[in-house]
């Protein structure tokens, strides 16, 4: 069984995908890499593919056009579970999440079934976002948080099915018709 995963999904990252794939290379613990690219305009997978190249721990998905964030994380989530990984992690690739911050969510990994890693607790932080982007992310968790209530003990429930498979076999979550799956 392969151990970790970090899937990345990119749209018009080529100014910073190259440096955060060296990062997390070089982290102490090792750690495995798919982005999933919506054959990005700016030429991200171009990049990509050429550290796929020299790089045996990195791995590719191209996407016909843009289908969104969410979709992508399912595609990632859905091979990483095929191709056995232990541990899946989700990274954005515009450094909003910091790649030193992997090593601890692997480590905590081993002593509970679902770790989250939020800039909304304590000790988190949201840098370098303008004021319209921390905003509409707030106005996102508060939209969870009110509306979705009653549906929030499932979904920890199927979160920690993801992290055991059984979500994978049960409900086959890339065929789900929403754009957004909850794994933020």
């Amino acid at each position: 069984m392969q151990e970790n995963l970090v899937v990345i999904p990119t749209y018009n990252e080529r100014g910073n995908i190259e440096r955060l794939l060296e990062e997390v290379l070089s982290l102490p613990v090792e750690f495995d890499v798919l982005v999933v690219d919506d054959s990005s305009p700016d030429g991200t997978w171009k990049v990509v593919e050429k550290i796929v190249e020299r790089e045996k721990r990195v791995n590719l998905i191209i996407r016909a056009g843009k289908q969104g964030l969410g979709k992508a994380y399912q595609e990632g989530f859905s091979w990483g579970i095929k191709e056995g990984y232990r541990f899946i992690f989700e990274m954005d690739a515009d450094f909003s999440h910091a790649p030193e911050d992997l090593v601890r969510l692997r480590e905590a990994a081993e002593l509970f079934p679902v770790v989250i890693g939020s800039r909304y607790v304590e000790g988190g932080r949201v840098e370098g976002w303008s004021k319209k982007r921390e905003v509409l992310s707030r106005l996102g968790n508060l939209y969870v948080k009110i509306l979705l209530k009653i549906y929030q003990q499932e979904m920890l429930r199927e979160v920690f099915a993801v992290t055991s498979g059984r979500f994978w076999k049960k409900y086959r979550w890339r065929n789900f018709p929403g754009k957004v799956f909850l794994f933020k």
